[in-house]
């Protein structure tokens, strides 16, 4: 990927943007201690009355949109036994998929679904009962950079104990998936 080539190229020195914990990023990447942590959610419309809640999303006829290579493709395909699972190649993809019609929900995290729903007037958020594939978000760094790794869980660790990673998360929303300790 692009981040894993600009972290080890030195072109990055941090990615603040909220990284994905993953197996197959840990051989490229130092990753922080997780601070926000998030499952799998759908992003629908208001007005399809066919899909009001997670629940009904397994079910025949209903179109799932998922994009192609995130690790919810294959979660998402085992998950849903009835619903049809679309995968496409983009994340504008899957809006497009929604908006036009052909699709009934996407597949999201809830950062992305909790930004739809705030810049569109269209998304509508469906949260599972329980969270499912959750994945932790973390700071990442260069391999082998355990110094610089230090002084970034230094720094979320007092971002953590003076409050202010709850408070900038309720400012935007992400209250919710805060990684408590």
């Amino acid at each position: 990927s692009k981040l894993a080539s600009n972290l080890k190229s030195n072109t990055c020195d941090i990615a603040m943007h909220g990284v994905g914990i993953r197996d197959s990023r840990k051989p490229h990447m130092e990753f922080s201690q997780p601070y926000l942590a998030s499952g799998i959610y759908a992003v629908g419309t208001k007005d399809n009355s066919g899909i009001n809640s997670w629940d009904e999303i397994d079910q025949e006829g209903v179109i799932a949109v998922v994009q192609k290579g995130t690790y919810m493709e294959p979660v998402v395909k085992k998950k849903f036994k009835k619903a049809e699972i679309s995968v496409v190649d983009s994340f504008k993809a899957r809006e497009q998929e929604v908006m036009s019609g052909r699709a009934d929900v996407f597949m999201t995290d809830f950062p992305y679904g909790k930004r739809m729903v705030t810049l569109t007037e269209w998304a509508v958020l469906l949260s599972p009962e329980q969270p499912f594939a959750k994945t932790g978000y973390a700071y990442a760094v260069p391999k082998g950079e355990l110094a610089w790794l230090k002084e970034v869980d230094d720094f979320l660790n007092a971002m953590k104990k003076t409050g202010k990673l709850y408070q900038f998360a309720e400012k935007h929303g992400l209250s919710e998936i805060v990684v408590k300790d």
